[in-house]
């Protein structure tokens, strides 16, 4: 496989250097298909490869994932801070106030141990000297988390539905100041 990645990549690059031809690599091999863009990436040649990145890869695919896990019954501090802290992450805030509230969360809560559960939390946070921002931040999170949060209780849910009720919880969550989610 290398030795033939290598001889693929040769036949490529002396292909470019003419500059009077187009070429195009298919192959199923996936395998063959990486190890000869990475070939080429030595020579600054950097090549558009059809099959892509896996959506769980890129960053709206990592944020949709943080942002289901984040809803989870049990879900651990770490996950929370990073679906709150991921750059797409701001619930209509400016992000800078935005940042400052999950820092709250965290010192106030998360680090004194409670759970990131964010029912639990937004009971705990009542209890706080001080605390009405983060009481109204966590119950506007767990407003607008509740029917995605519910659904991924559920047994069974049409994908649809899940599908559907997560893209309005991420859109919600990934607005800017002055901006809604439709």
């Amino acid at each position: 496989l290398r030795e033939e990645s290598q001889v693929i990549s040769l036949i490529i690059r002396d292909s470019l250097e003419k500059k009077s031809e187009k070429i195009a690599l298919v192959t199923p091999d996936r395998q063959l298909a990486l190890r000869v863009r990475l070939e080429l990436t030595r020579w600054g040649i950097v090549i558009d490869d059809s099959a892509g990145q896996a959506l769980h890869q890129t960053d709206v695919g990592k944020y949709l994932r943080l942002t289901a896990m984040m809803l989870q019954p049990d879900v651990q501090s770490a996950v929370l801070l990073a679906a709150l802290k991921h750059p797409f992450s701001q619930a209509g805030r400016r992000r800078s106030f935005f940042l400052r509230l999950t820092r709250d969360l965290e010192k106030r809560l998360l680090r004194q141990g409670f759970s990131a559960n964010i029912s639990l939390l937004v009971q705990v946070s009542k209890q706080i000297k001080n605390g009405n921002r983060l009481v109204l931040f966590l119950e506007t999170l767990a407003q607008a988390s509740e029917k995605l949060g519910h659904l991924l209780k559920e047994r069974t849910v049409p994908l649809r539905t899940l599908v559907q009720a997560h893209c309005v919880f991420a859109e919600w969550l990934s607005c800017g100041h002055n901006q809604s989610a439709s």
